[in-house]
């Protein structure tokens, strides 16, 4: 389920950086602006990427799981 949560985060820099082109276009950020957020929104895309990548690629047995425990926690 968290992967799934970074696919869309992906998605949104994504979204982020077609919507920096429109602003820089409109005039609403100048060059150096665009650049330094164009550059930013790539460096936490190629982020996200990477922890999807180890998230898919590590066991098992690593990951945190929203499963309730297998046994009972005993109230009092």
């Amino acid at each position: 389920m968290f992967i799934e949560y970074l696919g869309r985060a992906k998605a949104s820099a994504g979204e982020l950086r077609a919507q920096l082109f429109v602003a820089l276009d409109a005039g609403y950020v100048t060059d150096e602006e665009f650049h330094e957020l164009r550059d930013l929104a790539e460096k936490i895309s190629a982020q996200i990427s990477r922890l999807s990548t180890y998230l898919r690629s590590a066991p098992e047995a690593n990951r945190v799981s929203e499963e309730p425990p297998p046994y009972e926690i005993p109230t009092s």
